[in-house]
């Protein structure tokens, strides 16, 4: 069709924008919900990091066998991997709130609020936690779960190649890399 023969768009109905009012709890409960969301992010994340962690300090601190250690070995970088997917998905949750805060902002500016008081358009929200200070204190305890498994990891290949059952190959495979490289 083109620009001459399609019919225009004739509502029923004549058009009431939404009221400030109803914007304003609209945003405020979708800002709400993208906390809320961000925050079971950070609670899942790190509910898998300490039981995954328990497991693995368990493990290491027993008598492992073989399998045990080349387990938690290979599972330290799986774990690592994660945690950069967890890094994302809190990104993600970030950016929807300061999204919808920033909307929030300009609602407010636009139309004010009853008895002339602000809460998100006044200079001091920021500072008040207006801009989520929150993923901060979680890329720390991310941060330090990665370092955790980083140090897991490493525990488990040494206690591995140190193994019973593990040392004579290693020393093997050891003897043939250095006659390789020269060392």
């Amino acid at each position: 069709m083109t620009a001459e023969t399609e019919v225009p768009y004739v509502p029923k109905h004549k058009p009431n924008p939404i009221g400030s009012t109803a914007g304003f709890i609209g945003l405020c409960t979708l800002r709400n919900g993208a906390f809320q969301a961000l925050w079971w992010r950070a609670r899942d994340g790190a509910a898998f990091n300490t039981a995954g962690l328990i497991a693995a300090f368990y493990v290491l601190v027993g008598d492992p066998s073989w399998k045990a250690l080349m387990l938690v070995w290979l599972g330290a970088p799986l774990a690592l991997y994660f945690n950069g997917d967890w890094r994302q998905l809190l990104n993600s949750a970030v950016v929807v709130v300061e999204y919808w805060t920033e909307e929030l902002v300009q609602l407010e500016e636009v139309n004010g609020m009853d008895g002339g008081c602000s809460v998100f358009a006044r200079s001091q929200f920021p500072s008040l936690g207006g801009k989520p200070r929150v993923p901060k204190v979680l890329r720390r305890i991310r941060r330090a779960c990665m370092v955790l498994w980083g140090v897991v990891g490493v525990i488990a290949f040494i206690t591995f190649l140190c193994h019973k059952e593990v040392l004579p190959w290693s020393l093997v495979v050891w003897r043939y890399l250095s006659s390789l490289l020269g060392l």
